[in-house]
């Protein structure tokens, strides 16, 4: 069976959890705030070359998926059709970030969330994520715990 959630479930301790490969910080733009919805871009920055990618939606969340036209006209303003001609399809937007964040410190900021959005990502692709993802709460207590800032 494979494995396509990234989220790290484990306590964070020394021996878990280096800081050697670096830290990046990710933000997932999802299709609206549902159960249903599904990601449509992904964007990256700490001590890498910062970047994002546009996925292109594939069918079924099309069809079955939750599109939130408010956000697409106030929040993000990602249209389906620029997604359709710009976006990556799920298996080469899943490869290129598994190539970017290979073997670095993932943080987001609401790992229940977007766990969700990039484990349907890199399912659909059929595809293992090549890093795990903590969120901002996690990484600050184990800061408080190790007693260090590692910045």
């Amino acid at each position: 069976m494979e494995i396509y959630d990234p989220r790290y479930y484990g306590e964070l301790t020394t021996s878990t959890f280096s800081s050697e490969g670096g830290f990046v910080g990710i933000n997932i733009e999802p299709s609206g705030t549902s159960k249903h919805a599904y990601p449509i871009k992904i964007a990256w920055y700490g001590n890498i070359r910062e970047g994002s990618l546009l996925i292109k939606p594939v069918d079924i969340w099309l069809s079955e998926g939750f599109w939130c036209n408010y956000s697409e006209k106030h929040g993000h303003g990602i249209t389906k059709k620029l997604l359709e001609n710009e976006g990556l399809d799920v298996e080469s937007s899943a490869l290129k970030l598994n190539k970017i964040l290979a073997n670095k410190i993932v943080v987001c900021d609401v790992v229940e969330y977007e766990g969700i959005w990039l484990t349907q990502l890199y399912e659909k692709a059929d595809i293992t994520p090549s890093f795990r993802m903590i969120g901002h709460l996690a990484l600050n207590d184990y800061k408080k715990r190790i007693g260090n800032t590692l910045f």
